[in-house]
């Protein structure tokens, strides 16, 4: 079980977007961060996300879920991870429909006009000023064959007017796999010395205290911080939430200080969202499994 320790989010900092496309016949799933002035990133919301509708669909439901799967070969059977939810498929947005939610929950002045999608910008007008947006490179940059050449989702995305830098999870230089590493970086952001919020000065918090808090409202991926193993593969319902929080730290997300913004931070329906430092660890399991422990001081 993940500890919490409540605290509001910053009013102003650097703003980023991680998306992971996750595959053919499967949503899309992002996760929005703030960098503050103390290099401190601020997960403040995540797509899908059960506490806000989607357009044409209403509320999403969850990414994933504790229960079994039905199988005629092996009966009732509890897969690592949990079993996938409502959220992972069905809307058939198509990259206009993401960017129209995307521009939506950003609160662009275009989304509330009569202009075509594909002519919303930023520019004219946003609640939240995005510094960079990244994509996972496997799936953004495949080449998709077109009766007049090859094009992939980041070029088309281009058009639209989002641009997408490509990521990719990077192996450590002692030759651990990305994911691998990736659950280091994780883990380092999490951690923190005891006594923290007991410091003078938010200076002295900062330096002592964890690297990475997350929303209380990122339902989905609280969620695979206490259930995601590994042991799925690909096809681990969790991995989704996991694999988009792992791209915001190989990024190495920064606070420009040219490119910052005090934002209306209101939660879900107007109220102010709490986020929360997890307190925890992931650990090794049997056949390099990865799991999250409940840390040792709760």
């Amino acid at each position: 079980m993940l500890g919490e320790v409540k605290l509001a989010l910053p009013r102003e900092g650097t703003r980023y977007q991680w998306v992971d496309p996750t595959g053919r016949g499967r949503n899309w799933f992002a996760l929005w961060g703030l960098v503050d002035y103390w290099s401190r990133l601020w997960i403040y919301r995540e797509w899908p996300c059960v506490h806000i509708p989607v357009t044409g669909h209403g509320l999403p439901g969850v990414w994933a879920e504790a229960g079994q799967i039905k199988s005629a070969a092996t009966g009732n059977r509890r897969l690592p991870g949990g079993i996938p939810g409502p959220a992972q498929t069905g809307f058939q947005l198509g990259l206009r429909g993401y960017k129209a939610e995307f521009a939506r929950l950003e609160g662009w002045d275009d989304a509330r006009s009569d202009l075509d999608v594909s002519d919303w910008d930023p520019a004219n007008g946003t609640r939240e000023r995005i510094f960079m947006r990244y994509i996972d490179h496997r799936f953004a940059n495949t080449p998709t064959e077109l009766s007049h050449g090859d094009t992939s989702s980041q070029m088309e995305m281009l058009k639209l007017g989002m641009y997408y830098h490509l990521i990719t999870g990077k192996a450590s230089s002692d030759g651990r796999s990305p994911i691998d590493h990736g659950i280091d970086l994780i883990n380092d952001a999490l951690y923190f010395e005891p006594g923290w919020q007991e410091a003078e000065s938010i200076e002295e918090q900062a330096n002592r205290g964890p690297k990475l808090f997350i929303c209380q409202d990122c339902t989905n991926l609280w969620f695979a911080l206490q259930h995601y193993t590994s042991l799925g593969g690909h096809k681990e319902a969790t991995k989704d939430p996991i694999d988009c929080l792992r791209y915001a730290l190989h990024s190495q997300p920064q606070y420009i200080e040219d490119f910052i913004g005090e934002g209306d931070w209101a939660g879900v329906d107007g109220r102010a969202s709490q986020l929360s430092g997890a307190v925890t660890d992931m650990t090794k399991a049997g056949r390099k499994a990865r799991a999250f422990a409940r840390n040792a001081q709760n």
